[in-house]
């Protein structure tokens, strides 16, 4: 059997859930001799002692306990074990997730080479909606209660040995090479957004992304993201802040790629696949249209506004939206401040600029935009707006310029740039800074 660097994330209030994932490990995998990476992005539960002094089956585990007072995140610590993996696969796997009977050697078969990556199934208690790419059925929704018997009864009656479909979340196994080849995650995203992004670069690059029904785990689901018992009515709180870093990771999702589509089907026509640089020209701006401008600004690369008050709002408005995400990591100003060197940021200063700075960037449109606030046809013309990467793809032969109701669009260079988007050039961090011992 091939071996497999297995890496797992745990953060806060997880300890129970990474002991359990780890018992099922030892009782369903075929093999010992995988290399077992275990990262503790936040330790307030001694996991780190607990898993230091936990014997354990595995002929090769490591423990990376990240020593800084606030954790790094979801995405950079997936692609530091990734990085440190020792084998040529490398599989990434949630700490509250539970794997089912030869788990491992399932992910192995269906991986047929290195230009494939595999997905589990998941089997998930009923806190979400059902959906036709995992199981919904309740087998506990903490660790203290989940009924292993039931679970494996379950596996054993519903596994599908042949069944594969086209589909991607964690848990997930490829070849470490494509992988490093492509970045890793794109840090970017902090709180969501991440999985999204990084499917639509594999398909873009060509991977054949599978997902099978004869290797299931039980997801608890939301642990990593909204924390334990996120469901319950005390929670709520940090729930709802979750869902406001939502929509602002959807948003650095859209400016990026001006769409979205979560899905793993194969790429047959890349000619339907396109990104072209946009900039918007917004006249007769003013303080009470930030919100409006911001809205429409997820469209484009470049936002030239003609107020100088009303930029400086943006520029204020727009700091803001690391809060949300700070909060969640409890990350102070001054942390943010030392540490958001080491991640993919906005620039928004860069983003939203005065219009008298604008010189040709390859795709132009200008409008008033008091003629999108406040007209009877205001839908018509945001969806104008929005739909402007396709309108310039499937409507604009060649350079040029055209008018349509109150815009200008100026076409200086129609240049499809969406493989710019497959490749991330995270900053690194310094691995002596924020890892503690090893063993």
């Amino acid at each position: 059997m091939k071996k497999i660097s297995f890496c797992i994330n745990t953060s806060r209030n997880e300890k129970n859930y990474i002991s359990l994932l780890l018992t099922s490990m030892e009782n369903n995998f075929s093999s010992f001799d995988h290399e077992i990476i275990i990262f503790i992005d936040s330790d307030n539960q001694n996991t780190y002692k607990f898993l230091k002094e936990r014997d354990s089956k595995f002929k090769d585990i490591r423990i990376l306990k990240n020593k800084l007072d606030v954790p790094i995140g979801y995405a950079p610590n997936i692609n530091i074990m990734f990085e440190l993996a020792k084998h040529d696969i490398v599989s990434m796997i949630q700490s509250d997730m539970v794997v089912c009977k030869n788990y491992d050697k399932e992910i192995l078969r269906h991986l047929k080479d290195d230009n494939t990556i595999i997905s589990a199934t998941r089997v998930e208690p009923s806190l979400h909606p059902q959906s036709p790419e995992k199981y919904t059925m309740d087998f506990g929704l903490n660790p203290d209660e989940f009924d292993f018997d039931s679970f494996n009864s379950f596996v054993s009656n519903n596994t599908d040995l042949e069944k594969t479909t086209y589909y991607w979340f964690a848990p997930f196994t490829l070849y470490k090479k494509q992988w490093l080849d492509i970045g890793g995650h794109d840090t970017l995203f902090r709180r969501s957004r991440e999985d999204t992004d990084i499917l639509m670069r594999f398909r873009l690059k060509g991977l054949n992304i599978i997902q099978t029904w004869s290797a299931l785990v039980y997801h608890f689901t939301c642990v990593s993201s909204r924390g334990q018992d996120w469901f319950k009515e005390e929670n709520q709180d940090r729930t709802q802040l979750q869902e406001v870093a939502d929509n602002i990771e959807m948003g650095k999702f859209m400016r990026k790629w001006k769409n979205i589509h979560h899905t793993a089907e194969p790429i047959e026509d890349y000619s339907k696949h396109y990104l072209y640089r946009c900039s918007l020209l917004l006249r007769n701006c003013s303080s009470q249209l930030v919100e409006r401008i911001i809205n429409i600004s997820l469209f484009f690369d470049r936002v030239y506004v003609d107020d100088i008050e009303t930029l400086n709002l943006i520029h204020q408005k727009m700091r803001e939206n690391d809060i949300p995400a700070n909060k969640l990591f409890g990350y102070t100003e001054d942390q943010w401040d030392l540490y958001s060197k080491n991640y993919i940021t906005c620039d928004y200063k860069d983003i939203f600029k005065d219009i008298k700075d604008y010189s040709e960037d390859d795709i132009s449109v200008t409008t008033n935009i008091t003629d999108i606030t406040t007209t009877k046809t205001h839908s018509s013309r945001v969806s104008f707006l929005q739909k402007i990467n396709d309108i310039i793809h499937y409507q604009v032969d060649s350079n040029g310029e055209f008018e349509y109701d109150v815009f200008k669009v100026v076409v200086n260079n129609k240049n499809n740039v969406i493989e710019d988007n497959i490749y991330t050039n995270n900053p690194e961090w310094d691995l002596d800074l924020i890892l503690e011992d090893t063993i």
